[in-house]
């Protein structure tokens, strides 16, 4: 009867420390994703105050005459689409 109790503790302990370890773990790549993320939604916050920018200086072009440019929304001055 001892014995089964003493088989037990060891791999009560076993498996709490296998648990620790992987809450350590989960914690520790969890704290790295929240950095990438935060990181990512800086970069993505400046790229949209860019893209703000360059809409303002809008830049229209024909779909099938990419080589016209137009500084407004119109018909292409070879096709008239």
């Amino acid at each position: 009867m001892k014995n089964i109790f003493k088989t037990i503790k060891q791999h009560l302990k076993l498996i709490l420390g296998i648990m620790a370890l992987g809450l350590l773990i989960g914690f520790l790549i969890g704290k790295t994703s929240n950095q990438h993320t935060n990181t990512l939604a800086h970069q993505d916050e400046a790229t949209h105050d860019h893209e703000l920018e360059e809409a303002k200086a809008e830049v229209w072009t024909c779909s099938m005459h990419p080589q016209i440019k137009q500084d407004k929304f119109g018909l292409c001055p070879i096709c008239a689409m």
